[in-house]
């Protein structure tokens, strides 16, 4: 039958640096997918159990549509086009018909939404259901999950390395992205015209540093997934 690659150039550094090239491509592609589907699957999860228990949503339309365009939006372009890995040769090869959803990818997304949903349940829990303010409860699940989307993005960089072992400015794509996420986030709060849109409440310190530590709970969570997962596959 056909041949499924016809070789322009037979040179073994190019053959190496069109696979190095596919990789790369591969990868980003599962990091987008990876990282809109974890938000997606935590608006679910809140949405559904808000049903199920017969209580306020924790989020309003306006904010998820806040946060699927405009604090996903930026970040997510931003992964498309993250540089790729140093060491990502010496990972294992890719079969032809791989799938962006293997076990282990569908397993990061159930757990990794699972926890997002959680600690914004328990934040709706304290500020909305427990001081009677929905519309406050409301809106620091907004600046959670907002905040938690940012720093999913950098964490996804590498699933196979901790954050921490990351260069912070590798993607400046990303870097620029965040700062505007931030910037818009900032902007429905802090805005008159963009906080009716948002239809956020003010928030003061204490909020803002709940908001904060959840993120910062989910961050450790998402990294602990991300070894697990990275060990699994390496067996």
């Amino acid at each position: 039958g056909p041949a499924d690659m016809v070789l322009l150039n037979s040179s073994f550094r190019t053959i190496v640096a069109a696979i190095e090239e596919g990789r790369a491509i591969f990868h980003n592609i599962q990091k987008v997918v990876l990282y809109l589907l974890s938000d997606a699957f935590c608006e679910v999860i809140l949405i559904a159990v808000s049903l199920l228990l017969n209580i306020p949503l924790p989020l309003t339309a306006a904010q998820i549509l806040w946060i699927n365009i405009l604090s996903d939006g930026l970040p997510n372009l931003a992964l498309a086009v993250d540089p790729k890995d140093k060491d990502i040769m010496h990972t294992k090869p890719q079969g032809k018909n791989a799938s962006l959803f293997p076990p282990s990818v569908k397993k990061f997304i159930a757990i990794v939404s699972s926890a997002k949903a959680a600690i914004a349940l328990v934040l709706f829990a304290i500020w909305g259901l427990g001081e009677g303010n929905i519309r406050l409860g409301q809106t620091v699940v907004f600046a959670f999950i907002s905040l938690g989307s940012i720093a999913t993005a950098f964490s996804l960089r590498n699933v196979r390395k901790p954050i921490l072992r990351m260069h912070p400015f590798a993607n400046r794509s990303l870097v620029a992205a965040s700062v505007g996420g931030l910037l818009l986030l900032l902007g429905a709060f802090y805005h008159p015209k963009l906080a009716i849109v948002s239809n956020t409440a003010p928030l003061s310190p204490i909020h803002w540093i709940s908001a904060l530590a959840g993120t910062i709970i989910f961050l450790v969570i998402l990294e602990g997934i991300k070894r697990r997962v990275a060990q699994e596959r390496a067996h």
